[in-house]
């Protein structure tokens, strides 16, 4: 499939699910039986299931996911020492294998499956708070392109997404299990665990976590660079994170991150509205916090290249505020604004990274069944 036409496809797919969405979101949770809920659940992410499971070769990372469950199956040892520390995948890897036979495309097939299901059940939770419309299409133009390519830490940030409710439940040994299990597919899931920072901040010892956390994010590079450097060094389970460091500093500072500056400037406008923001009931200090460390993540990008890769898990935040400030708004004129505001800065956003710059590889787009021999 020609660029362009791979370009329509995935806004065609998007929109398909986000239609659903708005139709979903009219409905309030109380009103909604359970056989309507998985009516609903089938319409919104049958879509996105189809183009992300049924693609070929789609994703900088899609051989090497591909390689990886065949080898898992296999019993390749190479890989099993590599991804020890992951057992989950592993496990979900022999699973699958098992249980269609060796099935060539199973994997992103029922990863796909896993992903859009829990991610649904993530923003159910929140539908009667939020702008559901608004939800899918941040995390379809921001974050989706890039779990093509990171297929298991996506799944694992979907997971500590969920977890977010026992967060404001201050269900802590629940959102532990969650984060665990997250880990136990992808490692920097462990970071997911700052969410739950956000309640010790209003406790009485609050003055002394604040500065303690502000210290940590000022030094959060350094202490980070060092922290994976002598793991990878010293623990064989890390050694892979190795060659992810950044050893030549001045060059990777003076690089232009293009992402960092446009998530500054969504959040940035998104703080223009504080005061509204805090008299519509939103937890400005969770959201805060969310943003500020989304913000940290991509500056320790600078230092360590996976650092990008840890914004997912706190993009939840301005995700969930914008959808909250755009649900909150009475008059139609201000939702008109908003809401060309996001749709034409997200376009930008998805139409540079991924159709003009061509990042992940995701364009062209081929379905398993396409002539790509």
């Amino acid at each position: 499939m020609k660029d362009f036409g791979s370009y329509v496809l995935y806004l065609s797919f998007f929109m398909i699910s986000i239609f659903w969405s708005w139709k979903y979101g009219q409905k309030k949770n109380g009103s909604v039986s359970l056989k309507k809920k998985v009516m609903y659940c089938l319409l919104i992410t049958l879509p996105i299931i189809f183009i992300q499971g049924f693609r070929y070769d789609v994703g900088t990372d899609y051989m090497s996911y591909s390689s990886l469950y065949r080898g898992f199956s296999e019993g390749n040892e190479t890989f099993y020492a590599w991804y020890a520390n992951e057992p989950l995948f592993i496990f979900m890897c022999r699973i699958i294998y098992f249980v269609t036979q060796g099935g060539q495309y199973s994997f992103f097939i029922v990863d796909a499956i896993l992903m859009n299901v829990l991610l649904f059940i993530t923003f159910d939770y929140y539908k009667d708070q939020v702008s559901l419309p608004f939800m899918y299409f941040f995390y379809y133009l921001l974050c989706f392109p890039y779990f093509l390519n990171i297929e298991r830490q996506g799944l694992a940030v979907i997971i500590v997404w969920y977890a977010t409710r026992y967060v404001h439940q201050k269900k802590l040994f629940k959102f532990l299990l969650c984060i665990l299990i997250a880990t136990l597919f992808h490692n920097t899931a462990i970071f997911g665990a700052a969410f739950y920072f956000i309640n010790f901040l209003r406790g009485k010892y609050s003055v002394y976590v604040k500065t303690a956390v502000a210290l940590f994010v000022i030094f959060s590079p350094f202490i980070l660079e060092w922290g994976i450097g002598f793991l990878s060094s010293h623990v064989e389970l890390f050694r892979k994170y190795l060659k992810f460091l950044k050893t030549d500093m001045t060059e990777t500072v003076e690089y232009v991150n293009t992402n960092l500056i446009f998530m500054a400037f969504l959040i940035l406008v998104l703080f223009l509205f504080l005061r509204f923001l805090r008299k519509s009931g939103l937890d400005m200090l969770w959201i805060l916090f969310l943003c500020f460390a989304q913000l940290v993540a991509y500056v320790i990008n600078n230092y360590i290249d996976w650092g990008f890769r840890m914004s997912f898990y706190f993009e939840f935040g301005m995700m969930y505020a914008y959808s909250f400030f755009y649900a909150k708004l009475k008059y139609r004129a201000n939702k008109i604004v908003l809401q060309s505001f996001l749709i034409v800065s997200l376009l930008f956003y998805f139409t540079y990274k991924f159709y003009i710059q061509g990042n992940c590889q995701i364009i062209p787009y081929q379905f398993i069944w396409s002539d790509h021999l």
